[in-house]
């Protein structure tokens, strides 16, 4: 009898074979080019997904929680299950050390995703700093969920030797090691490994006193083997960002590719926030004041007050606020009418039209480079420096304390206790979680499952809490194909 292959099984086995040999491991360094053709909308897919999960990073920390610790690893892994990431959640919930398909893929997936944003964010030092920084500590907390055996795999396949300072040495310097990490007990310590490493290769810890220091030399625990490779991992991206860097006007030169990596800025500078188009989130000019006393949160209600107040707003305010309006809903026409007719109280039509209006458009899109402008996010606004007298920036950070007060009560806040748990939050420099505060005091009854990042994002669920309607946006489709380089460079380019 004949028994022939099934010429697919064999393609099947040859191809995990070959992901098998890619990507042997659940982590990664990042220092392997990847090899892959690829559509379009899922470079696009990927890359959205693995920024969302930074921004899941950044959240996590900003809601206090010690960094990497089993509270913080927890959270972040169900804030990855709850925005229904699911390639992550897998590597980040393995062992390290699996070798089914699927891994495979999403081992895959992991690689691309990175050096896309590597091409993203390799456009300015500020850009570039928050990528590194969000990477290494996604680095970190996956290294801390894998197995003994795990940890030693790794090590092996990136040839690392982080060798374990000997028992003589150990013996010698007990009692400095035990003082330093007085967090362990004597059967804790007993069997421990340390490692010697050169300071300045492990500076947070040396900045957290998790250290011993002694002739230059880092004595490190085991536990905190993950800061030290984040160490090298931080020189690998910073490595593929300068050589990305390099190769942005041939990546740029097309004009689909360079329209993505625009969206993934356009989604960072808005803090994940995606700004829906569909009819049922759209607002009116007349019911503005409403939504500010309901739904704005303090940022842009203050904004909003102050331009009713003074009919003029300085330029960062401006920018701040007509970009808030413009993803909560407001058209561009109701926009040109409602700034005009707050502007007019205070100068001549013909001013307005000559100094403001041109601007306007600008953000909505329709005039100058007519990009699609993205609402500011937390992070932004935070960062930002208000002059004297300007209403712009994060109430919460830069407001006086008794001006803040007052802004707060205005949400009718009515106990002590409520003034004092959101002043706590301000007072240990907390701001995102002094604003979730807030909501949860101005939204009676409703928890809140939502990680805060964006002022669209307070509005939006806001809104969904007071009418109970939810607007999903539909993404977009492509159908591109793009092949990755296989020399030292990542430069993706159209097969068709």
């Amino acid at each position: 009898m004949d028994f022939t292959r099934n010429p697919r099984r064999t393609l099947q086995k040859n191809y995990d074979a070959e992901l098998s040999s890619q990507f042997p491991h659940d982590l990664q360094l990042y220092n392997k080019i990847p090899k892959s053709t690829i559509l379009i909308h899922e470079f696009e897919e990927i890359a959205l997904e693995r920024l969302k999960a930074l921004r899941i990073v950044e959240t996590v920390t900003l809601r206090g929680f010690v960094k990497f610790s089993e509270e913080w690893r927890k959270n972040f892994h169900e804030e990855l299950k709850k925005q229904d990431l699911k390639s992550l959640s897998k590597l980040y919930s393995s062992l390290g050390v699996s070798n089914t398909a699927p891994n495979y893929e999403a081992r895959k997936k992991d690689l691309i995703s990175h050096f896309i944003l590597c091409l993203a964010f390799c456009r300015s030092d500020e850009l570039r700093n928050w990528f590194i920084s969000k990477e290494t500590d996604l680095f970190v907390a996956r290294f801390e969920e894998l197995s003994t055996e795990g940890r030693k795999e790794f090590m092996e396949l990136n040839n690392i030797d982080f060798q374990p300072i000997p028992q003589e040495e150990k013996k010698a310097k007990f009692s400095r090691l035990l003082n330093t990490f007085q967090y362990m007990n004597a059967t804790q310590f007993d069997s421990a490994d340390f490692y010697k490493v050169p300071f300045k290769k492990v500076l947070e810890l040396v900045r957290s006193r998790k250290v011993l220091l002694d002739k230059g030399q880092a004595y490190v625990a085991s536990g905190d083997l993950g800061n030290l490779l984040a160490s090298k991992l931080r020189q690998e991206i910073s490595h593929s960002l300068a050589v990305m860097k390099q190769c942005l006007p041939e990546t740029t030169a097309d004009i689909r590719l360079d329209s993505v990596l625009k969206c993934l800025l356009d989604q960072y500078e808005s803090g994940t926030y995606k700004p829906t188009t569909t009819s049922s989130n759209t607002i009116r000019i007349e019911d503005l004041d409403e939504l500010s006393k309901k739904s704005y949160p303090p940022c842009m209600r203050r904004m909003h007050e102050t331009l009713r107040a003074k009919h003029h707003l300085r330029h960062a305010a401006r920018l701040q606020y007509t970009l808030f309006l413009k993803g909560a809903g407001l058209s561009l026409e109701d926009a040109m009418k409602f700034w005009r007719s707050e502007f007019v109280k205070v100068m001549a039509v013909e001013k307005f039209e000559k100094e403001h209006s041109y601007n306007i458009r600008y953000n909505y899109g329709k005039e100058g480079k007519r990009c699609n402008y993205a609402p500011y996010g937390c992070n932004k606004i935070m960062n930002s420096q208000p002059g004297p007298e300007d209403a712009s920036g994060c109430p919460f950070k830069h407001s006086k304390p008794q001006e803040l007060r007052k802004l707060i009560l205005s949400y009718g806040i009515d106990s002590n206790q409520g003034l004092k748990d959101v002043m706590e939050y301000v007072n240990s420099q907390q701001p995102v979680l002094a604003c979730q505060k807030l909501f949860v005091l101005s939204h009676p009854g409703k928890g809140v499952e939502f990680g805060l990042c964006h002022p669209n994002q307070y509005f939006t669920e806001s809104r969904t809490i007071i009418t109970g309607v939810n607007v999903k946006q539909e993404p977009g489709n492509f159908i591109f194909l793009l092949k990755f380089s296989s020399g030292s460079q990542f430069i993706p380019t159209y097969i068709y």
